[in-house]
């Protein structure tokens, strides 16, 4: 099964929700934006939570010091505290 967008940047990063520079000394961001990702902050201002939503509908969110696979239409985590009616928050 071919991976997301997302899970390849994961897997670059390995897989550690806490790391965001790999091995050669990209940072996660300039690596997500380097896929062609579309960034969103939920506060509005980029001083919040950020997702990265990337061309195949998958998603990466950053909130603080860590970061994981995440939703497009919401700013959750995969399996942190979503649920079926998530609102977007």
């Amino acid at each position: 099964m071919k991976r997301t967008q997302a899970q390849q940047i994961s897997s670059r990063y390995g897989n550690d929700g806490q790391c965001f520079t790999d091995a050669k000394g990209v940072d996660l961001a300039d690596c997500c934006l380097g896929f062609d990702a579309r960034r969103s902050w939920r506060d509005g201002f980029g001083t919040d939570v950020v997702r990265y939503e990337f061309p195949d509908g998958s998603a990466i969110t950053v909130a603080g010091d860590g970061w994981d696979l995440g939703y497009t239409d919401c700013y959750c985590w995969r399996d942190v505290g979503h649920t079926e009616d998530c609102k977007g928050q």
